[in-house]
């Protein structure tokens, strides 16, 4: 045991007699000379340092509580300051042992505007993102694959609260001109425990994640994403700045920032557990 725990709990024994505590005391119950103390005050107030004390250690959690493996499909609605869509399907296939991948259409009013492939690594202990795809969002074909070796890191088994993980990866283009980018990404676990309402659904045990990404081929934004037990993602709010029209020397060429709220609609027909 430590010396200064053990210091503490010599003095709660020895000194006899009790009160309750106030509110705010650090420990329930206090205690008067020459008096017997209560042993079930005593273990309270052991119960109580205890507690405080596991209070000051930094909550832990896994990628896979919060990554909704047993739902197939999620439908988002978005608020994008641009107009660019205003709805996203999201259609997950796990019958890859160890992969994940998800095609992502994104629509506005109806009509769809983009539509991706998603590929995800959860083989061990981190979830990766390890390929790209985009396609012709009128003929689906695909149009353009990028593949992330090793796969930029998205969140890990064990991540503390207040902690930030990263990657630093190289990332491939197969298009007609094909072009190498490094992607370097950064993740922190900022809040844990969080109840959150979306479309008139409550949501408990979840956690907030923000994420920064500077990348060339992937695009460079800020991101708080809202993860719950069971569902996973039920909010995104990203920023993103980009040139809107000619190139970096292009005088006309305009700096545009872009802020796009992503809230969970349905998932698997409403029947995902909060």
């Amino acid at each position: 045991m430590n010396k200064t725990f053990l210091a503490i709990a010599i003095s709660a024994i020895a000194l006899s007699g009790s009160t309750v505590a106030a509110p705010g005391d650090a420990v329930p119950h206090t205690f008067s000379n020459g008096t017997t103390a209560d042993a079930d005050q005593v273990n309270s107030n052991f119960a109580a340092l205890v507690s405080q004390i596991s209070a000051l250690v930094p909550a832990t959690h896994s990628f896979r509580d919060y990554s909704g493996s047993s739902i197939g499909t999620k439908v988002f609605s978005v608020q994008d300051t641009e107009g660019e869509y205003d709805r996203e399907v999201r259609v997950f296939n796990r019958s890859v042992a160890g992969q994940v991948s998800y095609t992502r259409n994104r629509t506005l009013t109806g009509s769809t505007v983009q539509y991706n492939t998603i590929t995800l690594d959860n083989s061990g202990a981190e979830l990766r993102f390890t390929e790209y795809k985009r396609h012709n969002p009128t003929t689906l074909a695909v149009a353009e694959t990028r593949t992330m070796t090793p796969g930029v890191l998205i969140r890990t088994e064990s991540m503390e609260e207040g902690k930030t993980f990263g990657s630093d990866s190289a990332l491939h283009s197969t298009t007609a001109t094909p072009a190498d980018s490094g992607v370097i990404q950064t993740t922190t676990l900022i809040s844990s425990n969080q109840s959150v309402t979306v479309n008139g659904v409550n949501y408990s045990g979840c956690i907030k994640t923000a994420r920064h990404r500077s990348s060339s081929k992937l695009g460079a934004y800020d991101m708080i994403n809202t993860l719950c037990p069971n569902v996973g993602l039920v909010r995104s709010v990203k920023s993103q700045s980009y040139f809107n029209g000619g190139n970096l020397s292009d005088t006309v060429s305009t700096l545009k920032t872009q802020t796009i709220l992503t809230e969970l609609l349905l998932c698997d027909g409403a029947t995902c557990t909060p």
